[in-house]
């Protein structure tokens, strides 16, 4: 039990407690499976026994039967002085039946099996090639349902219990897949890293260089920048791949100065890169990549010039090879499959550990039982317990299924003149290993199987398949950190002072130029206006950056969920998060859009509204107040005639009723003020910054 004490070592790594505690918490549904599995074997096995119980026996005269046509027979070849002997993978009862199918299932030694099957004639009968080719049926019938159901399904146990296990361990288990792509890109693409892009970058550092260093971040993250780059690589790499020992010291110079030449380049561009992005520079793993690439350049180089010869002029000129990965980062398939190695090295070294706690575990127990074990004869080539180097090896090889049960029944198997007596480390020394063979080679080698191969090794595949999915969502992450690039460069073409400031109508332009989700392309600037009704507005009507990635991050959400645009009450935010992207903005007012003195996109679009139907309305009123007035004058002509009437049959005496000379009736109501009282007074003042047209609107 003492090789069990290094077990404690997981509880100090999470990575690897992760994929112990997926192991605990799978061994229910593993039991399932495991009786699942029994059946299977044991159905194999039974039939197996059935169709071949005593059959795989030859004579070691001629095991194969191929050389010897004289011997048919058991007795034939005792008679020749030969043994009859069995093969070590067989079928005469159950458990050998188990053993050789467990070993045929995971791909070891199964043709060795196949052939033998289809060689044997019967009992006591010498195998003959291809004597009943129909038995090959049963044994391929069993390694593809073996290998393509049973294992596999052990594997989709494994995989859907790791990434339980995991999401508990991280506490994100009530989340699905859309809300983790969410919480990524929320980190990654809008509020934080790469996020900024170049907006954030210029603003890094003193204002002293914000306009030139915008104008050089143009340079720098110019297509027609990365292509120069790229050539100046592959230049590098010819340069290497022309050097030979046999070149004259003319070619060699030639190259020499040609790769001089591209090494300042590398530094060239890294000083620039430096210079515009500064600490950000250091923040990007592809750029600290380069920068550690171009030391090694400068190191080659250095070399190169003092002409040192020796081991150390060698290693230091070793360092050159390293300009060709930069093509890595310049190439989109290689940069791809470099990020997944990336992405999977962690996992992939929480297994390795884990794999090696029990290889070492397996390696004590194993030079504890088969120390002194007699490998005379075996032909395994050194495959041995006799040290722990030698366990350690061979469990190895064991772990990658390489022929596993050839050692397994040497170990189980007594040699002629060994001995059960305990062997000291003086005897060891003198006469070597004279042990006999133990049948606890069968269970120590099949549970070790089981674990490691069977069990452990297929986390290999769920830790692979846990990288694809982040890698899927990070494919998917990077569409909408292009497209939110997109945006920082239009941004920045209309705002080389980097202030932050937009003119709505520019914002507008912008977006429309941009794929959904995050812009609008191919639809009318009506309804981009119309989803940007909640944005605030500053002086001179204009937008500032920070409240636009938050709005294009509320629209990709939507997007992601397939909800409505309308339902933007429905995007939460990482407080933390926001509150980062907020504070990278410290000169820039946070306005509350439930505040009245906000205004916002919405009281610019009720105020056009206003002002088309006040223009659509103009021409009418116009018409109204003419009809009013002549009505009016009639009204007055008509009450003077009868006024003159009355004084010719009153004598001249005039009738005064107390309504007063020139009494009219109540004119008609003035035109309405339209939605101008629903406004408050803050928007009222804003309204004539807002609006192209004199405010509020004549009406003559």
């Amino acid at each position: 039990l003492r090789v069990l004490r290094p077990l404690r070592l997981v509880k100090s790594y999470k990575g690897v407690r992760v994929l112990v505690e997926g192991l605990l918490q799978s061994v229910h549904t593993l039991v399932v499976v495991s009786f699942i599995g029994a059946l299977f074997y044991v159905g194999f096995g039974i039939w197996f026994v059935n169709l071949l119980q005593g059959q795989l026996w030859h004579c070691s005269l001629d095991p194969s039967g191929r050389h010897m046509p004289l011997i048919e027979t058991r007795d034939d070849c005792i008679a020749a002085g030969g043994d009859w002997v069995n093969n070590d993978s067989n079928f005469d009862n159950l458990g050998a039946a188990l053993v050789t199918l467990l070993h045929v299932s995971m791909g070891e030694g199964w043709l060795e099996v196949l052939i033998a099957i289809v060689d044997s004639r019967g009992i006591n009968l010498q195998p003959r090639k291809g004597a009943r080719i129909q038995l090959a049926l049963p044994v391929i019938l069993f390694v593809a349902l073996s290998n393509f159901c049973m294992a596999n399904l052990t594997i989709g146990v494994l995989v859907d219990q790791y990434m339980t296990t995991k999401a508990e361990v991280n506490h994100i288990s009530e989340l699905d897949e859309k809300e983790r792509q969410w919480i990524e890109m929320q980190s990654k693409v809008f509020f934080g890293g790469k996020g900024m892009s170049r907006f954030q970058k210029v603003l890094y550092g003193s204002e002293l260089f914000v306009g030139f260093r915008g104008r050089l971040c143009d340079l720098v993250e110019s297509r027609e920048f990365d292509a120069a780059v790229l050539w100046t690589i592959l230049v590098n790499t010819l340069f290497l791949c022309l050097d030979h020992p046999t070149a004259s010291p003319t070619f060699r110079n030639v190259l020499s100065a040609g790769s001089l030449v591209c090494i300042v380049l590398f530094n060239a561009e890294t000083v620039l890169r430096i210079f515009v992005f500064r600490r950000i520079y250091f923040k990007e793993p592809w750029n600290v990549f380069d920068l550690v690439v171009v030391v090694a350049c400068d190191i080659g180089g250095l070399a190169e010039l003092m002409t040192l010869d020796g081991p150390t002029a060698q290693i230091l000129q070793a360092f050159r090879v390293g300009r060709v990965l930069r093509l890595t980062r310049y190439v989109g398939f290689m940069q791809v499959m470099v990020e997944t190695l990336t992405e999977v090295m962690p996992g992939l070294l929480n297994v390795m550990a884990l794999l090696g706690l029990m290889i070492f575990m397996f390696a004590c127990l194993g030079v504890g039982l088969f120390g002194t074990v007699d490998d005379s004869g075996s032909g395994l080539g050194g495959a041995t317990f006799h040290s722990f180097g030698d366990a350690v090896l061979l469990l190895f090889r064991g772990a990658t299924g390489e022929r596993w049960h050839l050692v397994m029944h040497d170990l189980a198997t007594s040699k002629p003149g060994c001995t059960t007596e305990f062997q000291t480390p003086q005897d060891l020394a003198e006469v070597g290993p004279r042990g006999c063979g133990t049948l606890l080679a069968y269970p120590f080698f099949v549970i070790y199987e089981l674990l490691v191969y069977m069990v452990l090794l297929n986390l290999l595949v769920s830790v692979i398949l846990d990288t694809f999915r982040r890698v899927r969502r990070r494919a998917m992450v990077a569409a909408f950190e292009r497209q939110l690039r997109s945006l920082v460069e239009l941004w920045h073409s209309r705002d080389y002072d980097a202030t932050g400031y937009v003119e709505l109508d520019a914002v507008v332009d912008l977006l429309l130029e941009i794929p959904p989700p995050v812009g609008f392309l191919g639809s009318k600037r009506k309804r981009v206006v119309h989803c940007m009704r909640f944005l605030p507005l500053f002086s001179e009507a204009r937008l500032h950056f920070r409240d636009v990635v938050i709005f294009v991050a509320r629209r990709c959400y939507l997007w992601l969920r397939q909800l409505p645009e309308g339902d933007t009450e429905k995007v939460s935010f990482d407080p933390t998060l926001l509150l980062h992207w907020i504070a990278q903005f410290p000169d820039v007012e946070f306005k509350d859009v439930f505040e009245d003195d906000c205004v916002m996109v919405a009281h610019v679009i009720i105020a056009s509204h206003v002002i088309r139907f006040v223009n659509s309305k103009r021409d009418q009123w116009r018409l109204a107040k003419v009809q009013r007035e002549e009505r009016a004058k009639r009204d007055r002509d008509a009450a003077r005639r009868n006024q003159m009437k009355s004084e010719v049959h009153t004598g001249g005496m005039l009738q005064d009723d107390g309504a007063g000379v020139g009494t009219l009736p109540a004119p008609e109501a003035e035109a309405p003020s339209m939605l101008l009282p629903q406004l408050s007074p803050a928007a009222m003042e804003a309204m004539p910054q807002l609006s192209p047209l004199p405010w509020p609107p004549p009406l003559s």
